[in-house]
């Protein structure tokens, strides 16, 4: 039961230190932009929509117009750069 809580105390303190790293809360803060973005939330609706009745060309055109707008350019970034630091952690726990 001790190693059990030690292990628990353990991962939530790793858990804690990595919401702390800056990139990991400059991921979230632009996670919660996106959702609160009129018009990435508009573009977002309206490819499901134009999917729904197949016009996928129109799709490819509002896709590209929500994939280059500055708020999803830098969270791609971010979400490389936290992959990344969740891999060297698995590389480091797969190294124990």
């Amino acid at each position: 039961v001790n190693c059990v809580n030690d292990f628990e105390k353990n991962l939530n303190l790793l858990k804690d230190k990595l919401f702390d790293e800056p990139v990991v809360k400059q991921y979230f803060l632009y996670k919660e932009s996106i959702e609160k973005d009129a018009k990435l939330v508009h573009l977002k609706n309206e490819m499901v929509r134009l999917t729904k009745e197949n016009k996928h060309n129109d799709v490819k055109i509002l896709k590209e117009q929500y994939d280059n707008h500055p708020l999803i350019n830098n969270f791609n970034v971010l979400k490389e750069e936290v992959k990344n630091l969740l891999l060297e952690i698995k590389e480091i726990l797969n190294n124990q």
